[in-house]
């Protein structure tokens, strides 16, 4: 009863950060080297001009020469860009975990920003 599925039932207010997408993982001897994830929204009820959104969520191991870190990035696709850049947000983290939800976090910014409400956002994972 520990996660948030119980609340959705009753109609409680959902915090979409709390959630995770299902992310598809790769393990290389136990360690992970990558992790991906989409998440497909009809047009908000609050906002229905808003087209519909598919993101890509991508999170993969950076080895740099310096530091070993996880670069992350979030993406619609090419043509829903206008064939310009389809990246919402990117960045590098140092860990897995982080990188994985620095990648939601900036997700869910980004749908509310469009007009989704958390239990929008939630119903899509």
């Amino acid at each position: 009863m520990g996660s948030s599925y119980p609340e959705r039932l009753w109609g409680a207010h959902m915090d979409a950060e709390s959630l995770n997408p299902d992310w598809q993982e790769v393990e290389d001897d136990g360690q992970p080297i990558s992790a991906s994830a989409i998440v497909d929204l009809d047009s908000p009820v609050k906002n229905p001009h808003v087209a519909p959104i598919t993101i890509w969520l991508d999170v993969e191991v950076d080895e740099d020469e310096d530091e070993d870190g996880y670069s992350w990035r979030c993406s619609i696709s090419e043509e829903d860009a206008g064939f310009g850049d389809a990246t919402l947000d990117s960045g590098w983290l140092p860990s897995y975990k982080d990188a994985k939800s620095a990648c939601w976090e900036a997700v869910v910014a980004c749908l509310r920003n469009d007009g989704y409400s958390d239990n929008e956002i939630a119903d899509a994972v």
